[in-house]
């Protein structure tokens, strides 16, 4: 975990200076940072045993809920209600 530490505030170093001086080294920047941060995670997943199976499972339980919750309609959501596609944890 301290290894997704030390990337996040790297990662948020990067998105500050992406922020205040958006240029395309910066822009490149972050996106380097970003991916060692889910890099990290992914290694912290391995190692704690997780399958791609489940992590994929996962994310797509978690898209939805998001999605649910109206986090990707500009709108603020459209409070219709997005089916799991029969996946369940």
């Amino acid at each position: 975990m301290l290894k997704i530490k030390s990337e996040y505030e790297e990662a948020y170093e990067a998105s500050v200076y992406w922020r205040d001086q958006p240029t395309g080294k910066n822009r490149e920047k972050l996106l380097e940072e970003l991916i060692d941060m889910m890099t990290a995670i992914r290694t912290y997943l391995a190692g704690a045993g997780y399958t791609q199976g489940e992590v994929e499972r996962e994310i797509c339980l978690v898209n939805i809920k998001n999605q649910n919750r109206g986090y990707w309609d500009e709108a603020g959501g459209s409070g219709d209600e997005i089916e799991s596609g029969g996946i369940e944890r």
